[in-house]
């Protein structure tokens, strides 16, 4: 193992860490680890507070989850290198060492971290796998290794490192396998060319000048407002298409002045690229994650070709210049995709051009039609994107949630809203209109909620859905419009800032609740009468338990509550927030052995059953054990009822007997609060 990662922390609460693994060593804890994950856990430990603490800014008392969770999986595979026992190793050890530092009243919230961390274990394993999310400290160190440096000796490792930067980086030199260090050649080429350009630009004014307002003229553009996206363009049609000097392109004029100075690599690929036509690919299949099968139109034939970061679907068109290389098909340059919908445009432009080259030059040959067609070809391809511009550009807002499930069911409940998807990490709902159009779509974390349209009428549309439906469950903090392709913000409106929405009370009180999903009308209205104020009271209760179990980071929190409450002339809440003891043991037992929301929705779903049936008789542990068995059966835990029994003092039968009782008396409300794909 290499325990590469960022420099020690020099915090002098960070100093304690090392004390603690040793005490964690000797505690009954620790022996919950197996042999592999006691011998990885003090690196483990050592390298996750440095980076809780470098990267994060956060001690260990002030560790929360989404810093334990953006450590986890993103910055550890990132950075650390270790072998696959490091991984495997990390859920369970940092839950066991989290749940140390509760007993030893360092981190107030352990119990519930070491819960959430062992769920994301098997992920930092996959994530580490994958080399793109590797920093490259990582794959220095990495390729160091199958190179067969000792990368625990820091001189041999200096050298290394010193070489990589002075011939590896630079020259692009293929290590090991050739064809993974295909796009790291290609790039550097292209950097070369695109460096050579502008050493020659003056030398060849004359013929750049006049290639270029050609090009500006097809293009649509002027000078003053064209993209770097489009200069590029050009310069890739200088590189392979214009003539430069003497019948040349810029490419054999590099190979002329250059070719001594290039690794042979380099040069081998360079030669291949002469003559390299743009031309017209229709996808005929995809074959792997990184292989298709093309149609060239103007040529007629088939051909294979690897990409490593296509996303290409059947039907579309793929406006580029393939080389063959080492016995395999590869990409040249920038590559202009047009959707299937829109080929017959490109198909009917090039037959038409073709025919009028052919009769003015009486050149049957379709590269050299090629080669004059180009700049035309990506003028077409232009004007399509422009007609496609609604659909590369995007309007996104982001809003803050207290409750995934919850806004996840409001949105659902709504008319033409389906799931799409629901994945660990995130629920993506749809909308769509009466003939199935798509309005946006909702995309939903543990902490946000995403709404994204490409229509701006139907963006503003959404934004008022979700003001309807989620009231003041969910707070918006941005806007912003994403290019697609680049992956851009082009423009934001950053709300963050601004604070939290002014006249909050003022806007409650005159809301009616059965907008956010409650019953009763505007509580101005309900407090005069004993019902509607009792109703109000119910509500702002279980607003306390979503606060007390999930937070008060939107616009609900408690000093809220209590303004209401003095607004409406109601006294604060007398007694404990728990309203007897079957509340206080599923808050206490499920928080421990569940999470936050589950614990929320045992507590609701008992008030619920209780206000069905009047008066409850028997032992509040009882009563417990069959709602955290029924909860435990909806969400699929896999607890036993012996052992959920246990957690409550009572027998299996005991479980059995009230979990039936309440999963026959509340069919219908499960069904309301967890949605009808639940199947008891």
């Amino acid at each position: 193992m290499c325990d590469k990662y960022s420099g020690k922390i020099d915090n002098e609460a960070m100093s304690k860490v090392e004390n603690w693994v040793e005490e964690f060593k000797l505690s009954d804890l620790f022996t919950k680890l197996s042999s592999s994950e006691q011998e990885v856990a003090p690196f483990i430990i050592d390298s996750f507070s440095t980076f809780m603490y470098n990267y994060l800014d956060l001690e260990p008392k002030d560790w929360n989850w989404l810093g334990v969770k953006e450590c986890c999986l993103n910055i550890i595979p990132k950075k650390v290198m270790g072998d696959e026992s490091y991984f495997k190793g990390l859920g369970p050890v940092l839950r066991e060492f989290f749940r140390f530092l509760e007993e030893k009243k360092i981190l107030d919230k352990g119990q519930k971290l070491s819960l959430k961390v062992e769920k994301i274990g098997s992920k930092v394993v996959k994530m580490e796998k994958d080399d793109e999310n590797w920093g490259i400290g990582k794959h220095i160190y990495s390729l160091a290794e199958k190179m067969g440096i000792n990368i625990e000796d820091e001189k041999e490792l200096d050298n290394f490192i010193e070489y990589y930067n002075k011939v590896i980086n630079k020259s692009s030199l293929s290590i090991g396998d050739e064809y993974e260090n295909y796009n790291l050649i290609h790039d550097n080429l292209m950097n070369k060319m695109v460096s050579f350009f502008y050493e020659v630009k003056d030398e060849f004014s004359r013929v750049f000048s006049e290639y270029y307002l050609d090009f500006l003229e097809i293009m649509g553009e002027v000078e003053e407002e064209i993209s770097e996206d489009l200069k590029f363009l050009f310069m890739q049609l200088v590189f392979f298409d214009y003539k430069i000097d003497k019948g040349k392109s810029l490419i054999e004029l590099f190979l002329e002045r250059r070719a001594n100075q290039l690794p042979t690599k380099e040069e081998e690929i360079l030669r291949g690229w002469i003559d390299l036509r743009l031309s017209i690919y229709q996808v005929i299949s995809i074959e792997s994650t990184n292989t298709c099968l093309l149609s060239d139109y103007m040529r007629g034939s088939e051909i294979f070709i690897i990409d490593d970061e296509f996303d290409y679907v059947k039907g579309d068109l793929i406006l580029a210049r393939i080389s063959e290389l080492w016995g395999e098909n590869r990409l040249v340059g920038p590559v202009r995709m047009v959707p299937a919908d829109y080929s017959y445009i490109i198909f009917d432009e090039a037959k038409k051009a073709l025919n009028i080259y052919r009769k003015d030059s009486r050149d049957m040959s379709i590269d050299s039609f090629l080669g004059v067609f180009s700049t035309n070809l990506l003028g077409i391809s232009k004007q399509i994107n422009t007609l496609l511009n609604d659909y590369t550009r995007v309007y996104e807002a982001r809003y803050r949630v207290q409750s995934r499930s919850f806004t996840k069911n409001k949105l659902k409940s709504q008319p033409n809203v389906e799931i799409e998807s629901s994945l660990d990490e995130l629920d993506h709902l749809v909308w769509l209109d009466k003939e199935s159009n798509i309005y946006g779509d909702f995309m939903i974390d543990e902490d946000h909620i995403f709404f994204r349209s490409h229509n701006l009428e139907n963006y503003n549309k959404g934004k008022d859905l979700i003001k309807k439906v989620l009231v003041f469950t969910a707070s918006l903090e941005d806007e912003y419009i994403v290019d697609l392709e680049g992956g851009e913000i082009l423009e934001r409106d950053d709300l963050s800032e601004r604070g939290l929405e002014k006249g909050f009370v003022d806007k409650f009180i005159n809301t009616p609740l059965e907008e956010i999903g409650f019953e009763g009308g505007k509580p101005i209205e309900m407090i005069k009468n004993k019902e509607g104020r009792s109703m109000i009271e119910d509500f702002l209760d279980k607003m306390e338990l979503v606060i007390t179990f999930m937070g008060s980071d939107n616009l609900f929190n408690f000093k809220n509550i209590d303004q209401i409450r003095s607004r409406l002339g109601l006294e604060g809440r007398v007694g404990p927030l728990f309203k007897d003891e079957v509340e206080r043991l599923l808050a206490h037992i499920m928080v421990d052995d569940f999470d936050d929301e589950e614990a929320y929705n045992s507590i609701n779903l008992w008030r619920i059953y209780k206000e069905k049936v009047g008066e409850v008789r028997g032992r509040a542990n009882s009563w417990a054990s069959g709602i955290a068995y029924l909860l435990n059966l909806i969400n699929d835990w896999g607890y036993t009822q012996k052992e959920i029994g246990e957690s409550y003092g009572v027998t299996p039968s005991t479980v059995s007997n009230k979990y039936r009782h309440l999963d026959d008396l509340l069919k219908e409300e499960i069904k309301d609060i967890f949605f009808d794909d639940v199947e008891i």
